[in-house]
């Protein structure tokens, strides 16, 4: 009996402080994923190494969609990507007999290393020797000026919502009201929850668990949607928030945020998300 009692007291001495443990690090995760200043991802695999390389892989893409998402396009090379893995850390915990890991960055960090943040400002950083007369001085702010308007039209036409071929001077339609827009109950449920995010990085969460569970077939930046016009499509508000789905059309389309018509065209500029719902 007192052995058994030993025993007992042994697991329990063993097992609480893991639980503890766990339920810790479980913490830490969910709060660092309502955190807006990191970019993160997870894995669960048989060895904590295999998931550590698993979420690093996916934590990579997830910094490639923030870059086009910032109206950056950097290709990510061998050099880059381990700058970035440098600035990682990770959380490990146990899944039954299988290995979580979670790695996650600042998007801060990321920022520095890819040197978002400072194009803006390196024209205005040009030497100019002191001994060059006004004239020079001028010439060369004109030059530095020209070559930051060059890259601002870039960056934006590279980016820019334009997949309607409707004319920038027809006039915008006035919105209708839409009592039912002829989707299956699954479709609303989906696109009520994505409503619901409070950034990109909560939305391609959920449309990547959707992916998972065959209810998304796929998504995209506006650069690589073949089919605008059959895509449904997430608009981003200037704070990364949601500000509305819309649904498919060639012109006027279902805005389910507050159940109206609208169009692609008024939301030209904004980031945006395309996804076709699976069959």
């Amino acid at each position: 009996m007192i052995r058994k009692l030993f025993v007992c007291l042994l697991a329990w001495f063993i097992l609480v402080p893991s639980f503890a443990q766990e339920e810790s690090v479980s913490k830490q995760i969910n709060q660092i994923k309502r955190d807006a200043a990191f970019l993160y991802s997870e894995a669960t695999l048989e060895t904590a190494e295999k998931a550590l390389d698993a979420a690093r892989t996916t934590l990579m893409s997830q910094v490639q969609e923030y870059l086009e998402l910032n109206q950056k396009t950097v290709t990510l090379s061998d050099a880059l990507r381990q700058s970035i893995y440098a600035k990682t850390s990770s959380l490990e915990m146990m899944r039954g007999t299988q290995y979580r890991v979670f790695v996650y960055v600042q998007k801060s960090d990321v920022n520095a290393i890819l040197g978002i943040g400072q194009q803006q400002t390196q024209y205005s950083k040009t030497p100019v020797s002191p001994s060059l007369d006004k004239t020079v001085k001028e010439k060369a702010d004109v030059t530095n000026l020209k070559a930051a308007e060059m890259e601002e039209k870039q960056v934006q036409a590279a980016t820019t919502l334009a997949p309607s071929t409707a004319s920038d001077k027809a006039q915008v339609s006035v919105p209708k009201a839409v009592n039912d827009p002829g989707l299956p109950a699954w479709q609303m449920m989906a696109i009520e929850d994505l409503l619901k995010c409070g950034d990109s990085n909560e939305v391609r969460a959920k449309l990547n668990r959707m992916k998972a569970e065959y209810k998304i077939k796929k998504y995209g930046t506006p650069d690589n949607c073949q089919k605008p016009e059959s895509a449904f499509w997430l608009i981003f508000s200037q704070d990364g928030s949601v500000n509305t789905i819309l649904g498919p059309g060639t012109k006027e389309r279902v805005s389910f945020r507050d159940m109206t018509t609208s169009e692609l065209d008024n939301y030209k500029g904004m980031n945006a998300l395309w996804f076709n719902f699976a069959k």
